[in-house]
């Protein structure tokens, strides 16, 4: 039973000045304290090709950015794909997880989410691997970021 409905609110423009169309995602909270997100599906769930811009910013800073209110947004202009997260999130997991989300919109992925997949996120878990990690990634939940 859901108990607590979180509407989370990316927009996307292609090749435009900045995020303009409203796109919900359904990312509820369930009773179990477990987040159940939408994915994008496998031909917009990778990498983006281009350079990727993420900036952190207040609700305030996305409800503006994004158009309306919203805890994360991505747009595309000139070819990098721009994506607001919220600043106040200190889950690196939940922030991947948004990541991956808005990474499908800057992919192409429509608003309206067209064959999503379900995927649930127990937030109190002391760690997990992303469902896609390498063989070589951390047991202990902490993200490793090399830089070249």
């Amino acid at each position: 039973m859901l108990t607590l409905l979180l509407a989370t609110i990316g927009c996307l423009v292609v090749d435009g000045a900045g995020p303009a169309a409203a796109d919900i995602l359904s990312a509820s909270r369930k009773g179990d304290g477990m987040i159940v997100f939408v994915e994008p599906p496998a031909q917009y769930d990778h990498p983006y090709p281009g350079q990727v811009v993420e900036q952190r910013l207040s609700t305030l800073q996305i409800m503006l950015t994004c158009h309306g209110p919203a805890e994360s947004c991505a747009w595309v202009s000139n070819g990098v794909c721009h994506i607001a997260l919220p600043r106040d999130e200190a889950d690196v997991r939940m922030i991947a997880l948004i990541r991956q989300h808005e990474i499908g919109h800057c992919n192409g992925w429509p608003s309206h989410h067209p064959d999503g997949r379900r995927m649930e996120y127990d937030p109190g878990a002391k760690s997990a691997a992303p469902k896609n990690a390498p063989k070589n990634a951390p047991k202990d939940g902490h993200l490793k970021l090399e830089l070249y």
